[in-house]
């Protein structure tokens, strides 16, 4: 497996991919931007040699290219930036350029050359599926992965497009050059199941994603697929989703009802990067699995301006627990409390001390569990608090 799909491995499914300009302003401070890049949490990092005549890009890339060009940019340049940014990292990158600066400076000599500073792959936009070829047979001799793009124009083209793929596909997101948008009118989840389909290979989204609004289409999109998956099944959607924006990239966890094939399902609806799963309450941490969803809750709302305060939802489904405490008074004091058939005492819950007549008291709280569909999984019912008391020896 290629360094650049293990990037998106190494972030359980997920990769966050910049890019910049390589000397834009100048190539030492472009070398220090990867450093701080992967710092921030990059997973695989774009290098765009600049060109002349960049046509898939915005007004903002397109005055980069101009400035590193005048600047006295060079590709050797570039390679020698390479080199001793290898000395200090081994993140996956990939060059960003187009097929005249790579025919210019010889195709096998550039990519040869590239392989041999440590580059892991080549995105060439300009170059269409049927004319690749000429330049993936190189890239495999080197060992470099030539990046596929799938426009929302390649209609029956992209099952062809995925099977011959390597590292990931490029889908791009909006007709255009790149830059950021108002919305995103693709229906990228259509585009990356087929994907999907013709091949297991990891998707990233580019070319308009650019606002946390967008990013929450997608994720509607997901939900609506979701229901219809589970009605199809004639089963209810129970969820709770908490979507975080304070990382390098946006990410979400979601709590959701198992149906016996959900994980599958969720598989397909989702490929933008990959999912992770773990059965809820397979080690009975219930108030653990709370606390790390809320937290980034929590940040949101101790910034004034942060836009997106409510960084959760929940389906409208959902009953809340009701919560019963009694008191029972007892002659014996085990070690460890046992709870009754059908019951679990959730882990790292039970608090004991002195009350203010000097007796001691043990709380602690159960949870009644049933088994679901899914294998190993155990899902509550209710929550069923206790605490037991003695008096003093």
């Amino acid at each position: 497996m290629s360094k650049i799909a293990n990037a998106f491995k190494g972030g359980n499914g997920k990769a966050f991919i910049p890019f910049i300009t390589c000397g834009d302003p100048s190539l030492e401070v472009t070398e220090q931007l990867v450093y701080a890049m992967e710092e921030a949490g990059a997973n695989l990092i774009e290098l765009g040699i600049p060109f002349s005549d960049p046509t898939a890009e915005g007004p903002v890339i397109q005055a980069a290219n101009t400035r590193a060009l005048s600047g006295g940019v060079t590709t050797d340049k570039i390679f020698a930036m390479v080199e001793r940014i290898r000395k200090h990292t081994q993140i996956p990158m990939v060059f960003m350029t187009y097929a005249n600066v790579v025919f210019s400076y010889g195709t096998e000599r550039f990519i040869k050359k590239a392989s041999e500073i440590g580059m892991d792959g080549i995105i060439l936009p300009d170059v269409p599926y049927e004319e690749k070829e000429e330049f993936d047979v190189v890239c495999k001799k080197y060992n470099m992965d030539m990046i596929s793009l799938i426009a929302p124009t390649s209609h029956e083209r992209i099952s062809m497009i995925a099977k011959e793929a390597s590292g990931f596909v490029y889908c791009v997101s909006s007709l255009g050059v790149t830059g950021t948008r108002s919305e995103i009118t693709t229906d990228i989840g259509a585009m990356v199941e087929l994907v999907k389909k013709a091949k297991d290979i990891p998707c990233a989204v580019g070319f308009g994603i650019s606002t946390p609004e967008q990013a929450k289409k997608i994720l509607r999109t997901l939900f609506q697929n979701l229901r219809k998956a589970y009605q199809k099944r004639g089963e209810p959607l129970h969820y709770i989703i908490v979507t975080e924006y304070e990382r390098a990239a946006i990410h979400h966890h979601l709590i959701i009802n198992e149906i016996g094939d959900t994980i599958k399902i969720l598989k397909r609806l989702w490929p933008y990067g990959g999912t992770h799963f773990t059965p809820i309450y397979e080690a009975g941490e219930v108030k653990e699995l709370a606390a790390y969803l809320i937290k980034e809750t929590q940040k949101s709302f101790r910034k004034k301006d942060n836009p997106n305060k409510l960084a959760y939802s929940c389906s409208r489904n959902l009953k809340k627990p009701v919560i019963k405490t009694k008191v029972i008074k007892a002659n014996t004091w085990r070690k460890e409390p046992v709870p009754p058939a059908g019951y679990m005492i959730r882990r790292g819950d039970i608090v004991t001390g002195i009350n203010a007549l000097g007796y001691p008291y043990r709380y602690y709280t159960m949870v009644r569990i049933t088994a679901g569909k899914g294998e190993g999984w155990i899902k509550p019912r209710k929550y069923a608090p206790e605490s037991r008391g003695v008096p003093p020896d």
